[in-house]
């Protein structure tokens, strides 16, 4: 039988878990509503993100840069979806993958899969995303040996 304090530790971890599940289902609905300011506070002042072809951005400065420079340049999507989550915890780092489905907007009805590779971070009691890349295919195709 689990001790209160384990009891406690195991509720800790899994109000951190939901709390990431927030912020990752935050970032997903500002980047589809282009709400970009709102999206900037999902990550940390020194994050990193590797989201395809924009390659690395280091520091939430570059990632702004990416965002507006980029992002805001871009025909808007029917929509994004980030499901399936594998999170992990440990204090106040985490690490994450979600499937991440992106509508397509020429083909109405079919989707491309992606995966988001996370690190998260708690910082003054708030979790915020560390490093962020985007994979894509998903799976990838199996290579021929």
């Amino acid at each position: 039988m689990a001790t209160e304090e384990e009891l406690k530790k195991r509720i800790g971890v899994l109000q951190d878990i939901r709390e990431i599940e927030e912020l990752h289902r935050k970032y997903v609905y500002c980047l589809c509503s282009r709400q970009w300011d709102e999206l900037l506070d999902c990550f940390a002042d020194d994050a990193v993100t590797d989201i395809g072809s924009n390659g690395l951005r280091l520091g939430k400065k570059e990632i702004e840069e990416m965002v507006y420079g980029k992002f805001d340049k871009l025909e808007r999507t029917p929509g994004h979806m980030a499901a399936q989550p594998v999170i992990t915890v440990d204090g106040d780092m985490a690490t994450g993958y979600w499937i991440l489905y992106l509508f397509s907007k020429n083909l109405p009805g079919e989707w491309v899969q992606g995966r988001h590779e996370c690190l998260y971070r708690k910082i003054n009691g708030k979790w915020r995303f560390g490093y962020v890349k985007y994979v894509r295919p998903w799976p990838p195709e199996p290579s021929d040996h």
